[in-house]
């Protein structure tokens, strides 16, 4: 990427919420970006320093310089502390690296979790938007080895690389090797447990790391939560849905159009649950697995994290 006088004059982020999946980013964002003195990008996630991450629409496409830094241009003087939120970052091998190199000075954040509530609520992600097709997560689990060799991936997935629940959800190696880039002074590490327990608390742990003063907030509502198919099979038609098919509903439903018609039988297809529990087994074999990674964790962030891998 070649830096032009322009690239420089334009706004740039000061921070990044780097991690992770399923950690509660998706809702610390909303409540940054509600912040008076905070901006926050539209889309959350451009994903633009991680190069080794799979694209939205399964392309080889990248951003240029010019398009993403388009997304902070309604930054005013106003706005103290300027960011994103793409939470692959951590996972990625490129991002972090690339983003010391374009901003030495950042802050990141980062939430880690319980890796195997982690795991198995990425899991469940990726098998809303259908990314994954084996709907047990021990059988996806197994399949892992399997898949990174390019086989039993799922037909039409756009993102296998994420099939890989094991590295998506080793968030202590993620870190050692983020702190191994970034100065710790600049990265804020906190627990879901924390932000879960006590949202206001952590909220104000996150605007005193970025420098910005209390906006009094006082309500946290969740994001992202469980979200189930009532019919997966519907799901599928309906994300199939033809082009051609859209514009003939969009001329006979004149009073909407058919994305927000889509998005409206989206919804209506759309429940909020609770995962079943898994069993003491798997539980147990996954416990095993992530407790070097869960050592690593609280060896960094000087906290006894053992309690995770708790049957």
């Amino acid at each position: 990427m070649t830096q032009t006088h322009t690239d420089c004059l334009q706004p740039r982020p000061n921070f990044f919420l780097a991690g992770g999946p399923k950690c509660g980013t998706t809702a610390l964002s909303a409540y940054l970006r509600d912040h008076p003195h905070i901006f926050f990008s539209d889309p959350k996630e451009p994903e633009f320093f991680g190069h080794d991450l799979p694209k939205h629409d399964g392309q080889d496409w990248r951003m240029e310089l010019e398009a993403y830094l388009s997304l902070f241009s309604g930054v005013n003087d106003s706005h103290h502390a300027v960011g994103e939120g793409s939470v692959m970052y951590m996972y990625s091998h490129t991002a972090i690296p690339a983003i010391r190199a374009f901003a030495p000075q950042a802050r990141l954040l980062t939430i880690l979790r319980n890796p195997i509530e982690l795991a198995y609520s990425f899991h469940n992600h990726l098998c809303f938007v259908f990314i994954e097709d084996q709907l047990d997560f021990e059988t996806a689990w197994n399949l892992q080895d399997i898949r990174k060799s390019g086989k039993r991936i799922p037909k039409g997935s756009l993102k296998p690389q994420y099939l890989q629940y094991a590295e998506v959800a080793n968030q202590g190696h993620q870190l050692a090797r983020l702190l191994d880039i970034f100065p710790r002074d600049q990265v804020f590490i906190g627990l879901y447990d924390d932000f879960r327990a006590d949202p206001r608390g952590f909220y104000l742990r996150v605007l005193e790391f970025l420098g910005v003063p209390d906006d009094q907030r006082q309500t946290f509502p969740h994001e992202n939560t469980k979200l189930h198919h009532r019919s997966r099979a519907f799901s599928q038609l309906r994300r199939a849905l033809p082009k051609p098919l859209q514009s003939v509903l969009r001329n006979t439903l004149s009073h909407l159009s058919a994305m927000s018609f889509c998005h409206r039988l989206g919804s209506l297809n759309t429940v909020r649950r609770e995962r079943a529990p898994l069993s003491y087994v798997f539980r147990r074999r996954l416990a095993n697995y992530f407790e070097p990674d869960v050592a690593l964790s609280s060896g960094i962030i000087q906290r006894d994290l053992s309690h995770w891998l708790d049957l």
